[in-house]
């Protein structure tokens, strides 16, 4: 009875402290401020730590204020750690104002508050400030206000109306609990549990069984569990709350469902569609490419989609926004479907990407008001920059509010009403677009009504009759009123929350300009003519302005869609099946990571043994599996399959064997039967991890002086891409781990990304993740640590947070760091710094040049080592369910991914737990990601135990000597150690450009090292069906010092080697050919001679190439004739070391800099100043002219000037503007100005590559008179030899004694011409030019190659060219005018630096030769097109910075609008009909004939077209200059496509006797078209685009038809084949004939090529290109394995 009466009381003690704290004081009038600053003492006062820490002692019950008769246990710890001088009394800190009676939340606020306080001015009493702390943390507690509860609503009936929402009953601040009470492994809903209060595992369990409700997603069960933790007090009353709310909405959704069924089955006098769709829909359905999907998205009848979508969705609340009903889902309470669905969007990651929100709306709405947008350039090829336009927003919906009548019907109808008459400058939100009202607009035609017109021009007509489809009112965001070309135009803007446009949104906005057109009468949407809406775009959160695309391409689209699929799709049958039929038409695709129906795909995918399931295997390949596989005994597609590689053929095609290597993971022994099943296939059988035998790419093993790992996990903010959470976690191996986290506040990244204030906080964010890696490193300094991250996303995240500080422009300790850390992380500087591999330098110099790996990805480094048994992608949970030694993780890491830490961070937002304190949150936040990072540490030690295979393990590969390999000890699967941490002062500049340009460079050589890592860690059969590398065997038949070797598989060389630095390495295939990518040959010299006894690898170089064989130069011995060899290219940089080195220097006196002066504010100033003796040599120039003119044109005379009157002319020449004569000219003009006055010029002309170098040089000696007073050298090693007949060439025939000569002697050449050459490339035949003997037989080494120009190593600078009297012309790349024209001893003294195919030039590259120049007296003659080829950057750059620009661009940007910029506005290449083309189709306006600039070069009377005769006649015949043949290539396998192409290049090629330059864009159709070609190809000139800038031919064969545009989304090929500047490039090299070889697969290609902006520009360009071909030149269609017919005829003169 004791017992019971304690009870009771307690009981009553509860109930009484319910009353009192439901006492609300009175707010005093004006004190709204007050309460704010309440609000944020409030939350400034919370906990900074883990709320575990806010104990209390255990002996007394918290539930009771009058319990607490003592101080708490975390009170008592914060007084113990205050040093004792302002440590208050025991006995004030024991009883101040009875702070005993405090509940532990209260005592632990005092001691925060008195530990935060100041102590240091002379009155601070340490008791009475004590007790004042204590009296403001009980303020602060009986300030916040409970509102009473209210009665419960009455039920519903059908004759009352709705009762009023339920108030949101708001309980204090929870009390802390103790440190016990919460684990880092609970789930959400045990973590809620615990936080309300003493939570037995039976409540927990009850709050985890609501996950498994059936039509509840996941979300919505945690939301409304969310909702139950805020309206109840008690942890009972709290788990019946939320049982009651997720079965309440269980049950109403299930209802739904029956009541649909129930009226699907009952007649109804109207008919209604079975599909609906909108244009949303299709931007879903394109973007996923999946016929179910598109089912479930528009059946009407959605019973069944109910159920599935919400069954089996695993993405958040989106998938079951469909469900509202307008009902309550609780009786009593107007509590909806669609409440639950919209509030639960708020804690789903994927509502967050998909959704927009009214807060984007806003700022967009005061964007178009008061900012205005630049719409200027809109409507033409080039964007002006014009001042912003304003515009009036006209809210449509509000108007429409305004009238009489129904609102739908007014809305409808005042839409279109302003669509046609609102004025220019207006800007219509949400306008709607109803297909019905549209239809009556434009009336019937022909008996057709109006409403079908609008679905005839959609192509929809057919399924509209049929009764199965039909359009749903569509609302757009935004309609912009402007003017095109004195017309009005409408442009549709659609408003989307996401970091890139995407093509689904394109198809939006196309489909929404589509109806607005039909709206106008336009119904033939394959027509030329545009509609009313030109061009569209779509706004993006952190945009100051949309980003606009035309329409047109992307309507016909749209309208073959809707025609042909969608049509085909939506039809009864479909209606009546079931979604989940297995039908061929669908796979599982990468898109399907988004998808809400993932889940039950998956499954499906899986049960049914599908070949999609197969983890990480590419649609492409899976189509080649299943075809080969075909005709295999078993049940499903994977039993056939491994039935099929058991009994296969060895010699399978190349694309077989490619998806057998790529897709399970098959190696071949010698071409035999695999012995044993796949990895993959074996890991799905037996639900196992199986070794892949491939290598890691960048994980290294555990050595001996490896002193930490540090796992970095970053989640990043959507819309920001700031990061939103993140954990540093160290782990030393011989010291307790340590974390560095962070959990930023959610106010400022809820509104718009674009906005000031999340701006700032996203910046700070980076820095804050800066500093905590750089903390956690510095204390490794100079050590060997181990970095990782758990997947990709979180080392994108880190990457891109880092180089955004990094590539800050001004110079602060922040970027500074910034820099550091990303050096540290993916780019050495040591290892650029250290010279050689000198001995001297030890094991430092040695490792610098191994470049080890430094930061490891582990989920696609276990997807590299071993085949994870998984569904459709090896995930996160994949790995940790089977590789760690701790066993199954997987739930763990459900419990801590990212969804989970967005959710948790959600709950920081308004209305969620606002009487939870926000440190609570951050800290379940930094809990989950400690927990994930946590989950990283203990999956890599998971596969390095995995991969130790034994107790024997070598310490690193290059440390593997002769006796371990003869033991037959394995090469590791880890080869490398980990790389030592570089915190040094040198991974940053003083100079904040140079700093940017030098981690660019740093970053550039960690890119392209990975890649080719990366690259040679892929299976071999899937390297050689790329062409990227070649098997060869020995040739037993020729025995000598340089064997000849068979090419087996692969691409055979394309030349013999300029340099004899044993740039190959022979790697045996049965030692893996993997084992080249332990091998350290990422060197900066061509000296590199590595050490590698312990590798078996032999280093050669090729001398010679034949038809399908090469020959080679072997270091050493031990060929093996009955072993295969992988030929594998070594990396060697010439330059980066240079480049990085001149930075430094600019950096150290950058007054004493050029380069460093141009990149800052006094370029201007410099380039503008008056050039030296400026005056004097224009009159010198005008005198020497006068006698002997020059032929120069009106836009090349200009740039002369410019070049003379200024220090620097920046000179844009178009294709075929004469770029190299004008630079050659122009030099030669200037030289004989300077020799008339007496002044010897020293010229410097520099380009990025050797034969565009050649080229100008060649140019200014052909153009160099007899009188001229100027020598002209390069600066080069004379090593390169002739190889074909008809190379002019020096040789050596006899020593100066007279004796044979072995060798090439530049004393004792002479001048000849290459006749002939042996099998073998041995022995040349040759004829001389001073007697025209011939002499048969000669050694290939005494020959070289014979330019007008004369070449110097460049060893004695100062004599041969500052010690020679008159003008001197140097050509050296880039390079070695650095190395050799540039030094110390010479700097700084040439006159003139010309910049060649600058558009090319990095300007980091560029400083290597603009440190010869003369700062103060020198001028800089920059040439180029930005049109044309750009650098190529592997780097992900952050969209912000422009470091990546050229030296072209830099300068142009620098100085626009001053007179040191000029064009050459003629054409002296093309006929003039390629001239027009280049003007009209290409972008080139004012581009003209250079006969109308004055120029004489062409005769007067035009040379007659060549004709030809035969049926195809019209493909050469120069009457018609542009062709463009159009082979039906259509479903043909690449190889015949590629082989047809080839045989039609032949064809072409032996008709016209000229030659011709044929372009091909990869090197496989090169060698397809050499040997179609056979002997033919001695007069072509076949090439690459890149290799093909900056020359010309009569005839010019582009090959566009052998590309790779069927594969899986086309997005192998997309990016490289719609590129504009090499499309440029490839069309402008013809003089009199241009023919382009595509397929009709080329100009109408999937959607997705869309998808970038710079896909889009290159794609219209093709369209010009084609539509002038179309109209003044010739398209022609023809088969693809039919010859061309045609034959030479009438032949112009020459």
């Amino acid at each position: 009875r004791s017992t019971a009466s304690r009870a009771a009381r307690a009981v009553r003690a509860r109930a009484q402290s319910g009353r009192t704290s439901q006492r609300v004081p009175r707010t005093r009038r004006g004190s709204a401020s007050r309460a704010r600053a309440i609000a944020d003492e409030r939350e400034a006062s919370s906990p900074p730590h883990s709320y575990n820490d806010c104990g209390h002692s255990a002996s007394h019950d918290r539930s009771s204020p009058m319990a607490a008769a003592t101080i708490c246990d975390g009170a008592r710890a914060i007084y113990n750690t205050l040093p004792a001088e302002v440590r208050p009394s025991l006995s004030c800190f024991l009883d101040a104002r009875g702070i005993v009676r405090d509940p532990p939340h209260v005592q632990l606020d005092a001691l925060r508050r008195y530990a935060a306080m100041d102590k240091t001015w002379a009155k601070f009493n340490k008791d009475w400030g004590y007790m004042g702390c204590v009296k403001a943390a009980r303020a602060h507690n009986n300030r916040a206000p409970t509102p009473q509860p209210q009665p419960r609503a009455a039920p519903i009936t059908p004759q009352q109306r709705p009762a009023p929402r339920r108030a949101v009953i708001t309980p204090p601040p929870i009390p802390y609990l103790a440190p016990a009470a919460v684990s880092a492994a609970d789930s959400d809903e045990a973590w809620l549990a615990k936080t309300k209060g003493a939570a037995t595992a039976d409540d927990i369990a009850a709050l985890e069984a609501l996950r498994d409700r059936r039509l509840v997603a996941r979300d919505e069960a945690f939301e409304l569990i969310v909702r139950a933790f805020r309206e109840t007090r008690s942890m009972s009353g709290f788990v019946a709350r939320a049982i009651k709310l997720v079965d309440g909405l269980a049950r109403t959704r299930r209802e739904t469902v029956e009541k649909s069924q129930i009226a699907s089955s009952t007649p109804s006098p109207t008919r209604l569609a079975r599909f609906v769709i909108s244009p949303s829909t299709m931007g879903v359905f394109i973007h996923y490419r999946c016929a179910r999907l598109l089912l479930r998205l528009a059946k009407r009848n959605v019973g069944l989609d109910y159920r599935v979508r919400a069954t089996e969705a695993s993405r958040g609340s989106t998938a079951t926004k469909a469900f509202d009903s307008g009902a309550a889902i609780i009786a009593g309470e107007a509590l909806t479907d669609r409440d639950v669905s919209e509030t639960a969007a708020a804690l789903s990651m994927v509502s967050l990407v998909s959704g927009r929100g009214s807060d984007h709306e806003r700022w967009l709405n005061t964007q178009l008001e008061t900012v205005g947008v630049a719409c200027e350039g809109w409507f033409g090829s080039e964007a002006a920059a014009g001042v912003p336009q304003k515009f009036k927003l006209v809210d449509v919906e509000q108007l429409a509010r305004r009238r009489n009548g129904k609102f739908e019907d007014v809305y409808d109808a005042l839409s279109l009403e302003l669509l046609r008459d609102a004025p220019v400058g207006t800007a219509l939100y949400q306008p709607a677009l109803n297909v019905k009202l549209i239809g009556e607009c434009i009336g019937s035609d022909g008996g057709v009504s109006g409403e079908r017109r609008v679905y005839m021009a959609l192509g929809l007509l057919d399924a509209f009759d049929r009764g199965d489809v039909s359009l749903s009112r569509a609302l757009v965001d935004y309609v912009l009123v402007v003017l095109d070309a004195g017309r009005r135009s409408l442009v549709v803007i659609d408003a989307k929350a996401s970091r890139k446009v995407k093509l689904e949104h394109q198809i939006q906005v196309a489909a929404y300009t589509m109806l607005i057109d039909v709206a106008w009468g336009r119904t033939d949407f394959m027509a030329t003519a545009p509609g009313v809406c030109r061009i569209g775009g779509v706004w993006l959160p952190a945009k100051p302005s949309p980003q606009i695309f035309e329409v047109a391409g992307l309507q016909k689209k749209v309208r073959e869609l809707l025609a042909t699929k969608v049509n085909d799709l939506l039809t009864a049958d479909a209606h009546a099946r079931a979604f989940d039929t297995d039908t061929d038409d669908w796979v599982l695709r990468g898109s399907c990571e988004t998808c809400n129906f993932r889940a039950s795909c998956e499954k499906q995918a899986a049960d049914r043994g599908r070949l999609c399931a197969l983890p990480g295997l590419r649609a492409d390949d899976a189509v080649e599996l299943q075809s080969f596989s075909a005709g295999a005994a078993g049940r499903t597609a994977i039993e056939r399959l491994e039935t099929a590689v058991r009994n296969m053929d060895p010699s399978t095609t190349k694309s077989t064997r490619r998806a057998l290597a790529r897709g399970i993971n098959l190696q071949y022994e010698d071409d035999a039967l695999p012995r044993e099943v796949p990895p993959t296939l074996r890991a799905w059988r037996e639900n196992v991890i199986v070794p892949t035998g491939r290598p890691s790419a960048s994980l290294p093993y555990r050595h001996a002086e490896e002193v930490a790992c540090v796992c970095i996990c970053v989640d990043e903010h959507f819309r920001s891409r700031a990061p939103m959470a993140f954990v540093v976690a160290s782990a030393p191996h011989d010291g307790a781990p340590s974390q560095r986290s962070l959990v930023v506040d959610y106010a400022p990244f809820a509104g718009d990304a674009h906005a000031n204030v999340a701006v700032s906080a996203a910046r700070a964010a980076r820095v804050r993740l800066v500093t905590a890696v750089y903390e956690a490193l510095i204390p490794f300094n100079g050590q060997r640590v181990c970095v990782c991250c758990p997947e990709a996303a979180d080392k994108s995240a880190l990457f891109d947070a880092v180089l955004r500080i990094a590539m800050e422009s001004e110079t602060s300790e922040q970027a500074r760091r910034a820099r550091l850390v990303i050096a540290t992380l993916g780019a050495e500087p040591a290892h650029l710094l250290l010279a050689g591999n000198c001995p001297t330098f030890g094991d430092e110099a040695r490792e610098a040049h191994q470049f080890l790996p430094r930061c490891s990805v582990l989920v696609e480094e276990a997807k590299r080592l071993f085949a994870v048994p998984s569904v459709r992608a090896t995930t996160f949970g994949d790995c940790c369910a089977h590789l760690p030694l701790d066993g199954d993780l997987r739930a763990d890491a459900a419990e801590c991914s990212r969804e989970a830490v967005f959710r948790d961070w959600a709950l920081l937002g308004p209305g969620q737990l606002d009487n939870v304190p926000p440190a609570i949150i951050k800290r379940r936040c930094k809990t989950l990601l400690e927990r994930r990072a946590s989950l990283g540490l203990a999956l890599l030690a998971g596969i390095r135990a995995l991969c130790r295979g034994g107790a024997a393990t070598p310490t690193t590969t290059q440390d593997m000597d002769v006796e371990d390999i003869a033991a037959g000890r394995q090469f590791p699967l880890l080869p490398f150690k980990a790389a030592r941490v570089r915190l040094t002062e040198a991974g940053a500049l003083s100079h904040p450009d140079l700093s940017r340009l030098r981690l660019l460079n740093q970053l550039e050589i960690s890119a392209t090292i990975s890649a080719m890592r990366a690259q040679r860690s892929r299976p071999l059969d899937e390297l050689i069906a790329e062409d990227k590398i070649a098997v060869l065997r020995l040739d037993a038949s020729h025995n000598s010092s340089k064997p000849w070797f068979d090419v087996v598989r692969g691409a055979a060389p394309r030349e013999p080697d300029a340099l004899m630095n044993f740039s190959c390495m022979l790697v045996p295939v049965s030692a893996s050919p993997a084992v080249a990518l332990r091998f350290p040959d990422f060197a900066m010299a061509a000296s590199f001679q590595p050490q590698a006894s312990s590798l078996p690898i032999l280093f050669a170089n090729v001398v010679a190439v034949g038809d399908g064989r090469c020959r080679l130069q072997v270091r050493g011995s031990g060929i093996d004739a009955r072993e295969q060899y992988v030929l594998v290219r070594r990396h060697v940089d010439f330059t980066s070391r240079a480049t990085i080195a001149e930075l430094e220097r600019c950096a150290a006196a950058p007054q004493n800099s050029l380069f460093a002066r141009l990149l800052g504010d006094g370029a201007r100033a410099w380039c503008e100043a008056p050039g030296s003796k400026a005056d004097e040599l224009a009159a010198a120039l005008d005198e020497v002219e006068r006698t002997r003119p020059s032929r120069a044109t009106f836009s090349q005379d200009a740039g002369l000037r410019r070049v003379l009157a200024r220090r620097c002319c920046i000179q844009i020449g178009p294709p075929g503007a004469g770029k190299t004569h004008w630079g050659a000219d122009t030099i030669l003009r200037i030289c004989r100005a300077a020799d008339h006055i007496g002044v010897a010029l020293k010229i410097l002309v520099t380009a990025c590559t050797h034969s565009a170098l050649d080229c100008l040089l060649e140019k200014l000696c052909s153009l160099r008179r007899a009188d001229d007073a100027v020598r002209v050298l390069k600066c080069d090693v004379d090593a390169k030899r002739p190889t074909a007949p008809g190379q002019s060439c020096w040789v050596t025939l006899r020593r100066k004694d007279g004796a044979e000569a072995k060798r090439y002697k530049t004393a004792q050449r002479e001048a000849g011409v290459i006749v002939a050459a042996s099998a073998d490339g041995e022995t040349l035949d040759v004829r001389l030019d001073r007697d025209g003997m011939l002499h048969r037989g000669v050694r290939s080494n005494c020959f070289r190659h014979r330019h007008a120009f004369d070449i110097f190593d460049g060893k004695d600078v100062d004599t041969e060219i500052f010690g020679t009297e008159g003008c001197v012309v140097v050509g050296a790349t880039t390079h070695r005018a650095g190395k050799k024209l540039a030094a110390e001893v010479v700097q700084g003294r040439f006159n003139v630096l010309l910049i060649d195919e600058a558009s090319q030039m990095l300007p980091s590259v560029a400083a290597l030769a603009i440190k010869a120049l003369d700062p103060e007296c020198g001028r800089l003659v920059i040439l180029g097109d930005p049109k044309q080829m750009r650098p190529t950057i592997r780097t992900q750059l952050p969209e912000e910075t422009d470091v990546g620009a050229s030296i072209l661009d830099l300068a142009v940007r620098q100085l626009r609008g001053s007179p040191c910029l000029g064009r050459l506005d003629e054409n002296h290449r093309m006929c003039p009909q390629l001239c027009d083309f280049t003007e009209t189709a290409l972008g080139y306006p004012g581009y003209c004939i250079c006969s109308k600039g004055g120029c004489t070069c062409r005769p007067a009377v035009p040379l007659p077209p060549r004709s030809f005769t035969g049926a195809d006649a019209t493909l050469l015949d120069e009457a018609s200059p542009l062709v463009v043949v159009e082979l039906a290539g259509n479903g043909v396998p690449l190889a015949d496509l590629r082989a047809a192409e080839a045989a039609r290049c032949a064809d072409l090629v032996r008709a016209y006797e000229r030659g011709a330059f044929v372009v091909t864009p990869h090197h496989a159709q090169r060698l397809a078209v050499s040997a179609a070609l056979g002997p033919l190809a001695a007069r072509c000139t076949i090439d690459t685009v890149e290799r093909m800038q900056g020359r010309e031919r009569d005839l010019v064969i582009v090959c566009l038809a052998g590309l790779d545009l069927y594969g899986d989304d086309d997005g192998v090929e997309l990016d490289f084949v719609y590129d504009a500047c090499r499309i440029v490039v490839a069309l402008t090299r013809a003089k009199r004939k241009c023919v382009v070889l595509a397929t009709e697969r080329l100009f109408d290609p999937s959607m997705h090529v869309f998808d970038t902006p710079a896909r889009r520009e290159a794609y219209h360009l093709l369209l010009g290109v084609r539509a002038y071909a179309d109209g003044r030149g010739a398209v022609v269609a023809r088969p693809l394995a039919a010859p061309f017919v045609l034959a030479g005829g009438g032949a112009a003169p020459a």
